[in-house]
Parts: structure tokens; C-alpha cells; sequence
């Protein structure tokens, strides 16, 4: 379980099955390859972006895309202070769209996509729980 209670999904790479835990074999493949999801919401939305993508609707599904929040300080000199990483990136036919599934928003999840806007110029897409908010 994470953070939150919600239950972590890990999906078998080699025949696409979900499963509770990242143990045993599965079609024979090794668990370390498995990908990790924090939650079935996460999984859920996973594939209702492979469809629209196999539908041609979207295109370069990518998972756990990472943003480095970098400052400077006033000498001019910059430093990595963290990292935002996002659940899914991908194109639409007209923009990229950087997308993050929450179950429950936190004030340092607002802050890190704050960041990001101002670093990046990127608006965060927040899906969950039946919600699209920009």
C-alpha cells in the first residue's frame, strides 16, 4: 500500500496482466521487469491511454516522465533541488499534454506543478477519481 491506502498494480510487460504483487512468474518473465502503478486508478487510466493510442487518438505514451526543478540562486549559479514526475506524457494531434493521476491532491503536488508551470511553461493535466482539471 502506499502513502494513502491505495493498493499498488504492477503490470506484466509480456502478456499486459495486472497483478496485486510483483511476485512469482508470469508468462515467464521476470518480476523486476514488471511496471509499477501507485494505485488501480493509475493502472486503469494506463489503459484507457493505450486505447485511445491504438485508436490513433493519441501517440507516444511514455510513463513516469521526469522534470528537474532547478533554481538559482543570486550568485547565478543554479542547483537541482528535486524532481517532478508525472504519471504519462503524451501527443494529442495538436500539443503535448503532460498528464498526473491523483487519487488525493496534495499541497506539495500543487506546489511541484506551480513549479513546473513556472520552470517549464507546462500546464499539468490532473485526472482521478472522474475529474480532468487543468
Amino acid at each position: 500500500m502506499t502513502k494513502y491506502r491505495a493498493k499498488r498494480v504492477f503490470l506484466c510487460p509480456q502478456c499486459n496482466h495486472g497483478h496485486p504483487k510483483r511476485e512469482g512468474k508470469c508468462c515467464g518473465s521476470d518480476p523486476k521487469t514488471w511496471i509499477k502503478f501507485d494505485s488501480q486508478g493509475e493502472y486503469n487510466r494506463y489503459w484507457e491511454l493505450r486505447q485511445l493510442e491504438k485508436a490513433g487518438e493519441i501517440f507516444g505514451l511514455e510513463l513516469q516522465p521526469e522534470y528537474p526543478i532547478t533554481v538559482r540562486n543570486l550568485v547565478g549559479d543554479s542547483e537541482t533541488v528535486g524532481k517532478y514526475i508525472a504519471d504519462f506524457t503524451y501527443y494529442d494531434h495538436t500539443r503535448t499534454i503532460v498528464e498526473d493521476f491523483k487519487g488525493m491532491d496534495t499541497p506539495l503536488s500543487k506546489f511541484k506543478r506551480k513549479l513546473v508551470k513556472a520552470i517549464y511553461g507546462i500546464d499539468v493535466l490532473v485526472t482521478g477519481n472522474g475529474r480532468r482539471v487543468r
